[in-house]
């Protein structure tokens, strides 16, 4: 069972994914940049979608079924994880074109490790 606390950290790590997600990427960085094939924009659009819809269950989890705190902890986490491990990839950047830093690591994983520590806060409480 999730605490009400874990609740509202869980609520906040969704609604990043689900409202946050489209902001950020359907934009000229991203789903709309000039300079990326057709089908490089398909893949940066049907991943924020696919964000938005954990997003969403996780939220729908979070509050209608709280017995099943493991299995949102894991849909509201996932986005992340994936985050991380496509950073991994040979030949890839996590760097949009024009995306500012912080402390060498763009602002888009800085928001990535936001909710995966809400996540984690909410595991362990």
């Amino acid at each position: 069972m999730i605490s009400v606390w874990g609740q509202y950290l869980l609520t906040l790590a969704g609604v990043s994914l689900t409202l946050l997600s489209p902001i950020y990427d359907f934009d000229r960085r991203h789903v709309f940049h000039p300079k990326w094939p057709a089908h490089a924009r398909y893949h940066a659009a049907a991943y924020t979608l696919t964000n938005m819809g954990f997003g969403a269950l996780g939220l729908w989890i979070t509050w209608a079924k709280p017995e099943w705190k493991w299995l949102a902890i894991g849909i509201l986490s996932w986005p992340g994880i994936v985050m991380i491990l496509a950073s991994m990839f040979p030949g890839v950047s996590s760097y949009a074109e024009g995306e500012k830093s912080f402390l060498k690591l763009p602002v888009s994983l800085w928001g990535t490790f936001f909710y995966l520590g809400l996540c984690a806060i909410a595991a362990a409480i």
